[in-house]
């Protein structure tokens, strides 16, 4: 039955929103700033959420390094690869025909 339907159905209305200017740095700091005041004050509560997200903003900041560091490794392993073919190439070149006439 909805195959045929002798009206077009109105699609979905979408709501998109772009900021004019967003600061994620300066929000951040404002974000750190509020968590130190609070646990200087002495909320456990805030204590505690300061310590968690440190070990997050930690953990995301090593993500980052983790990937150049993979990146930097397959470079070094691609380079491996390519050396060692050019001597593989080199040394057939050079000492295929001698090892086949001693062959024969």
């Amino acid at each position: 039955m909805a195959l045929m339907s002798f009206f077009k159905r109105p699609k979905n209305q979408r709501f998109e929103f772009n900021p004019r200017h967003y600061d994620a740095k300066k929000e951040d700091l404002e974000a750190r700033l509020r968590m130190a005041r609070k646990s200087k004050e002495g909320d456990t509560d805030a204590i505690k959420a300061r310590i968690s997200s440190g070990l997050r903003r930690k953990h995301v900041k090593q993500a980052g390094t983790e990937n150049s560091k993979l990146l930097n490794t397959n470079m070094r392993l691609i380079a491996i690869i390519a050396i060692l073919f050019g001597l593989t190439y080199g040394f057939l070149t050079i000492y295929l025909p001698e090892i086949v006439k001693m062959v024969e």
